[in-house]
């Protein structure tokens, strides 16, 4: 009875630390997988967003602005540009031109999930014999590009004055470089890029 017990008690003891061992292999396994996801989506993000500032046309008037917003601790900027149809719409079919805000906001209404997407306002209209301005908040649409994030904070550097700045207002002009701060969900620091901002030769 004895021996019976002690071979039992060992075969426990074996069970537990295979269970143990494959558990914290799964876990790794999940753990890797969620990592490589969050950089593979991040490096497309930041792919995402050079195109739209390479794409800005050199003559625009208010063609980059951004605004910034600090809640609870937690950055929720904007950066915003004018597209007509195409890669920085994300559409090629939709008509004029539009207003296009990259931002961070709750999945839902009062919810702590955050995504990162595109806010698309009409600033005009076309039909087939004419261009007209129209459009309002209210016909605005939101694309999702990116979940499981916390924060999203733009700098720009102002070669006018040779420093980081935290809001770019100005409509005559654009920054030599934009930095990108993103914070994944539950990270405690950003991962950050820089992007070069071409010149602009505005004409109003």
């Amino acid at each position: 009875m004895i021996e019976i017990m002690c071979a039992v008690i060992i075969l426990v003891i074996t069970v537990m630390g295979v269970y143990k061992f494959v558990s914290a292999n799964l876990m790794a396994i999940s753990i890797s997988e969620r990592t490589t996801q969050e950089e593979i989506a991040t490096e497309r993000f930041f792919a995402y967003v050079q195109e739209q500032i390479n794409n800005i046309p050199p003559r625009s008037y208010e063609s980059l602005l951004s605004e910034s917003l600090k809640l609870n601790g937690v950055w929720l900027d904007a950066l915003e540009w004018k597209s007509r149809a195409g890669p920085g719409l994300l559409t090629r079919a939709a008509p004029g031109e539009y207003r296009v805000k990259l931002r961070i906001q709750p999945v839902e209404k009062n919810s702590n999930d955050y995504e990162i997407g595109l806010w698309r306002r009409p600033i005009t209209l076309e039909n087939a014999s004419t261009t007209f301005k129209g459009g309002s908040d209210k016909d605005a649409t939101w694309v999702p590009l990116m979940r499981n994030v916390s924060a999203l904070r733009f700098e720009f550097f102002d070669a006018r004055i040779n420093q980081w700045i935290g809001e770019w207002k100005d409509p005559d002009a654009r920054p030599t470089l934009i930095k990108v701060h993103l914070w994944h969900k539950d990270a405690k620091f950003p991962t950050t890029s820089v992007f070069m901002v071409p010149s602009s030769q505005t004409q109003r």
